[in-house]
This record gives C-alpha cells, sequence and structure tokens, in this order.
C-alpha cells in the first residue's frame, strides 16, 4: 500500500515536471498532501468496502447458523412433545378404561345388593316358602 502510494506521487511529479521545468515546491506540497491524504486513494477505499460487505456476510452467516440451530432446538422439542402426546394419550386410554371397569363393578355390586334388600323382603313378607304371598 505505502509503495503504490509512493509511486503514484512520484508519477504525479513527473507529469507536472513534463508540464513544467520549475517545479514549485507549492506543487510538491500540493502533490504531498493529495497523496497522503487516505481519501485520495481509491484503491484502499475500495479495499475498505470490500471488508465492510465481508463484515455483513459473515454476521449473515452467523445468523443463518444460528437460525439453523434454533430450528434444530425447536425441532427436538417438537418430537419430544408429540412423544409425550403420545403417551398421555395411552395412559388416558388406559386410566378411562381402569374407571369404566371400577364404574361397572360398582354397578353390579349395587343392583346385586338391591336384588338382596329385594329378596329379604320378600322372604320376610311372604316367609321363605311363599306362603303368606299367595292370594
Amino acid at each position: 500500500v505505502q509503495l503504490r502510494t509512493c509511486y503514484a506521487f512520484l508519477d504525479s511529479i513527473e507529469a507536472a515536471c513534463a508540464k513544467d521545468s520549475s517545479v514549485p515546491r507549492k506543487i510538491l506540497k500540493d502533490r504531498m498532501e493529495f497523496h497522503n491524504d487516505p481519501a485520495n486513494d481509491r484503491l484502499s477505499h475500495l479495499q475498505n468496502e470490500i471488508d465492510e460487505v465481508k463484515d455483513v456476510m459473515m454476521d449473515n452467516i452467523d445468523r443463518v447458523l444460528q437460525r439453523g440451530e434454533k430450528l434444530d432446538h425447536l425441532a427436538d422439542k417438537s418430537n419430544t412433545l408429540a412423544e409425550n402426546a403420545s403417551d398421555f394419550q395411552k395412559s388416558s386410554r388406559t386410566l378411562r378404561r381402569n374407571y369404566c371397569k371400577k364404574n361397572l363393578k360398582l354397578a353390579f355390586l349395587v343392583a346385586m345388593m338391591l336384588l338382596i334388600i329385594i329378596l329379604i323382603i320378600l322372604f320376610v313378607a311372604c316367609n321363605p316358602n311363599f306362603s303368606n304371598c299367595g292370594a
């Protein structure tokens, strides 16, 4: 970078000397200031722009990678949730069947108790051989 600036300076001095053989100090000073100013170095300016674009692209790539990681994490969570939902459905079905069995047992027990109570009432009212129940 420094050599390029020096050669550009010398080329501009050479061009100025070709026009006028007596190069005043002011022209040399102006040329030195012009070539020492980083704003006048087009190649450095372009390199800075390229570096900025590279930085932006690296940030974008990092964001895409982070997004991919988040998507993978989200996919894992959704798979776990689906498995848990399936397990919950199986266990709830088993629990519902168990409660249905308990309800059937209880209903059968109540029906048997009612039948026994009715039989006891009949035996008390009609005697065990049903002699008092006829007309």
